[in-house]
């Protein structure tokens, strides 16, 4: 009948809605799943923490085998397809846990790269092992072998191995990628050791030596684009330090808008640089008219989605991030940020970084 008919059409109607009101609970689940895994937008990756090496050898060279991992760490930071724990949170709880399934508890990492070095005057000697926690298994391990100059190379051959392991399924179309952030950051050897000494002088809690060192090294090799980063960055940090004369503090920020130049005029893509970029406009430092200038943004929203499209497990930055956006008033975004730095490195958040004044 036809009223037979109208009470089907209702009930296939409301059938139908309960059907879609159902698919779209299902979806805002999923996505609040992978944001939670990932709140950069990536879905589920993989969480892969590089220990601190072990060395053994002759005294004097336990900077090198701390620069080792660190220098792993960085570049896996780079793939879209990991979350890579901050190194300062990997050293923290490395020094405090023993066990492998509570270590990667605590830094939420599915697999944990084991590190050991040897060295002697003339050879150098890199272990790497891929381990599988929840497992407890080893997934992969090879050894590297050369001259002590050959040192960049060796770590250059060990990420491409390590990253082509089946276990951490890496996309091939990160090709273009990987090479990039695989390349040797300088020609210089001599460079590299004193960079890597800045690192380790940083990690002691040391400025003045992190200082002498990067510069040094930046000096030595002006092209070292990394290195100019690290000057940038750690004259930003001196512009922001409590009872700084405003002389002071405009000469170290334009101290710091010059090594970012520098490095970016050798390295456009490198996010460390980009981010102080970033910063230094929040402050107020207003780029000079030239090609360099005028060929990246000067828009927050755009330079920090470079920042983490290049760089995506980059803790200082959601940090300073964070920081301008309460600025701004926009507080629930800021919020979101400070969660992801607090995911991929908990001792940031609790270090004041701000990103103007």
């Amino acid at each position: 009948t036809r009223s037979g008919v109208a009470r089907e059409t209702t009930l296939a109607r409301g059938n139908l809605a309960t059907a879609l009101v159902s698919i779209f609970l299902v979806v805002a689940a999923t996505a609040l799943l992978m944001w939670r895994v990932n709140p950069c937008g990536l879905g589920r990756v993989l969480g892969v923490a590089v220990l601190p090496c072990s060395y053994y050898g002759a005294a004097g060279f336990e900077h090198q085998a701390a620069g080792i991992s660190e220098e792993l760490n960085y570049r896996l930071s780079h793939l879209k397809q990991l979350r890579v724990p901050a190194w300062r949170s990997t050293t923290h709880f490395a020094a405090k846990v023993v066990d492998p399934l509570e270590l990667s508890e605590s830094l939420g990492a599915d697999r944990l790269v084991e590190c050991g070095m040897r060295r002697s005057e003339e050879r150098i000697s890199i272990n790497l092992q891929l381990f599988d926690a929840d497992a407890d298994r080893n997934l992969w391990a090879e050894e590297y072998q050369g001259q002590t100059s050959d040192e960049l190379l060796l770590i250059s051959d060990a990420f491409r191995d390590l990253i082509g392991v089946d276990a951490l399924n890496i996309s091939a179309r990160a090709g273009g990628r990987i090479e990039r952030v695989n390349e040797a950051p300088t020609a210089s050897s001599e460079a590299w050791i004193l960079f890597q000494r800045g690192r380790a002088a940083g990690n002691d809690g040391d400025p003045v030596a992190t200082a002498n060192h990067f510069r040094q090294a930046a000096g030595l090799d002006p092209s070292f684009a990394r290195a100019q980063s690290a000057v940038a960055r750690l004259h930003w940090l001196d512009s922001q330090a409590d009872g700084v004369t405003q002389k002071h503090r405009t000469a170290r920020l334009n101290a710091a808008w010059a090594h970012t130049q520098r490095a970016l005029n050798e390295s456009p893509q490198l996010a460390d640089a980009l981010a102080i970029r970033r910063v230094l406009l929040a402050a107020g430092v207003r780029p000079s008219p030239g090609p360099e200038s005028e060929s990246l943004p000067t828009d927050q929203d755009r330079l920090h989605e470079m920042i983490i499209d290049l760089r995506p497990s980059f803790a200082e930055e959601f940090v300073w991030w964070a920081t301008w956006l309460e600025t701004q008033g926009r507080e629930s975004e800021a919020n979101r940020a400070r969660d992801t730095a607090r995911r991929l490195d908990p001792a940031a958040v609790s270090e004041r970084a701000s990103t103007s004044r």
